[in-house]
């Protein structure tokens, strides 16, 4: 990143847009990073609702659903995140705005497309994220990458404090939460939401 700030970013989980979230991440010393969701309007106004409450520290997850045009992005964001599947060469050229460029990859290939496409980093979002992912854990695809790159790599998917001091100490610039701020008192999930999830316990899975 291009800021001195701890080596940590957290998108607003479930593919919600949350300003109340980002704003808090955002004082605490993070990354806070509204996901704009599949409604662009909705996204782009509630990234407009954390600009007025914060004053650097936030971002914005790009999904291709959404087909922006890069132009209609705050120049005051200081982080903008691709996922998997967005074009980043139509973001490479910002025209002054001085935000990094991050594409979450989650192969090898994808890695070195985005590399040569002139992005500022890359996310390894391993199997353990939600959304599309490939087969790879955080873990090695983080080690996949570093050894392949010399752009910072951050970690996605399985994140907490053991494994994302494990991550650090693999190779990763720095870490990535989003589900794993389901439960904290900014999120704006539903309630009927946040309680299901916090029953969960992880027997819950299938292959």
């Amino acid at each position: 990143m291009h800021t001195q700030r701890t080596p940590l970013v957290g998108i607003s989980p479930s593919c919600r847009p949350d300003a109340r979230l980002a704003v808090a991440l955002a004082r605490a010393g993070a990354v806070g990073v509204v996901d704009l969701g599949l409604d662009r309007e909705r996204g782009l106004a509630s990234l407009d609702r954390a600009l007025e409450h914060a004053r650097g520290g936030l971002g914005a997850l790009i999904r291709a659903e959404l087909e922006l045009d890069p132009a209609s992005l705050s120049a005051e964001l200081e982080l903008v995140i691709l996922a998997p599947g967005v074009d980043p060469l139509p973001y490479v050229n910002r025209e002054g705005k001085s935000w990094s460029l991050f594409a979450q990859v989650t192969s090898l290939e994808d890695a070195l497309q985005a590399e040569r496409a002139g992005v500022d980093g890359l996310i390894a979002k391993g199997s353990e994220s939600g959304g599309r992912i490939g087969a790879e854990t955080t873990f090695v695809l983080l080690q996949r990458l570093t050894g392949a790159t010399e752009l910072p790599v951050y970690a996605q998917g399985g994140v907490g404090l053991r494994t994302g001091a494990a991550c650090l100490a693999g190779g990763a610039e720095g870490l990535v939460l989003d589900a794993q701020l389901a439960l904290v008192s900014e999120c704006g999930l539903p309630d009927t939401i946040k309680e299901i999830l916090g029953r969960l316990a992880g027997s819950e899975t299938v292959e």
